[in-house]
């Protein structure tokens, strides 16, 4: 048998570490990027980590080949 995995506190959050409900995906984000982003403006959807890598290539305006399938999706429509 394999080791037991014990829960670790959620705070009261549904889920945790790891999970996609509110225990495993709650953490702040802030960007600057002067000329790309308003200051102060606020952006509410929810991302995961998988977002930031291709919203990173599209920053940089490299193109995702169609044979490879990234998780997430790119931020900056939001």
């Amino acid at each position: 048998q394999g080791a037991k995995s014990l829960p670790r506190t959620n705070h009261g959050l549904r889920g945790y570490k790891g999970s996609v409900y509110d225990g495993g995906i709650l953490a702040p984000a802030f960007l600057r990027l002067p000329g790309r982003f308003a200051a102060g403006r606020t952006v509410t959807e929810q991302a995961a980590y998988t977002d930031f890598f291709p919203t990173f290539l599209d920053l940089a305006g490299v193109a995702v080949p169609d044979e490879i399938a990234l998780d997430g999706i790119s931020l900056l429509p939001a």
